[in-house]
């Protein structure tokens, strides 16, 4: 969910708040700087995640590569991981 966002951006609103305007895309960045990036966040304050690698990050840029728009925290609560090929 996390990688969705980064790479595709946020609309709408966050726990019940509205925002004036949208968590921009940042698939701009390359596979390694993003899978870095969330690397860090989901193991710093005290968080003990799988840690992402480029590979994770390729796979779901191909996987979402279709998508135009920011997603929404309503379409990811559906979402699901594309397979594993």
């Amino acid at each position: 969910v996390l990688l969705n966002i980064v790479l595709h951006g946020l609309k709408g609103p966050v726990d019940n708040i509205k925002y004036p305007d949208i968590m921009q895309p940042q698939k701009e960045h390359t596979d390694q700087y993003i899978a870095s990036v969330l690397s860090y966040i989901r193991n710093s304050f005290g968080n003990k995640a799988e840690i992402i690698n480029d590979e994770h990050v390729k796979k779901l840029r191909k996987a979402t590569q279709d998508r135009l728009t920011p997603w929404t925290l309503d379409e990811l609560t559906g979402w699901e991981k594309p397979n594993k090929k």
